[in-house]
């Protein structure tokens, strides 16, 4: 199975947002793009990741995120409260659901619990899928950056990029020569609020399909 996995340093960084925007650039390059995001908690209202995730590919949202949960809290808590149980085994079905090129959300940052039995980073090894990292351009990202890449190759994973996410308006700009000065992987700006994301960053994906 060809694809991408993407993670985050922490929850509310912008997984969905560059995920969403990945997946229509290379659609409109010609290829064959599907989203999954096996499960999700704080949809009591609807999955607003999902469906984001489904426009941006054209499929079913309940197809990209079958398990979903009311309460706003980590998945793995909200399956146990649901009195459910979910897999990695399951996780990994619902991503391998797919025909081509399959970008993978996972649901809060890289060790955040994700099912019954396994976390984001136990997903990642499973399908065996190099990692997009996306982290917000705010206080305390470089050592959040820093921690979660070391984790990435900790599991003999390999990290494609890195994207630093502006979350708002006034972000500093100095996070990104650290963070290039610090760590060898590449790493890209995205602009608050940008439409786009880099077209280096979707040649060096697009290279792997």
């Amino acid at each position: 199975m060809k694809g991408l996995f993407i993670t985050g340093t922490d929850t509310d960084v912008g997984k969905t947002y560059v995920t969403s925007l990945l997946a229509r650039q290379l659609k409109a390059a010609g290829y064959g793009v599907s989203a999954r995001k096996p499960v999700a908690s704080g949809c009591s209202h609807g999955c607003v990741d999902a469906e984001h995730l489904a426009k941006a590919t054209d499929e079913d949202p309940f197809i990209v995120c079958p398990y979903r949960f009311a309460p706003a809290i980590s998945p793995e808590r909200a399956i146990r409260l649901a009195g459910k149980t979910i897999s990695l085994i399951d996780c990994v079905d619902v991503c391998r659901n797919s025909q081509t090129f399959t970008l993978v959300e996972g649901t809060g940052g890289w060790l955040s619990p994700l099912c019954s039995d396994a976390d984001n980073a136990d997903l990642a090894h499973a399908l065996a899928q190099p990692v997009l990292l996306v982290a917000s351009n705010r206080l305390g990202c470089i050592n959040q950056t820093r921690l979660t890449l070391q984790a990435i190759e900790q599991r003999g994973l390999t990290c494609l990029a890195i994207i630093l996410n502006e979350v708002s308006p006034d972000s500093d700009a100095d996070n990104l020569f650290d963070l290039q000065r610090l760590i060898p992987v590449p790493i890209f700006s995205l602009a608050y609020q940008a439409k786009q994301l880099p077209e280096a960053l979707v040649a060096r994906v697009s290279s792997r399909i």
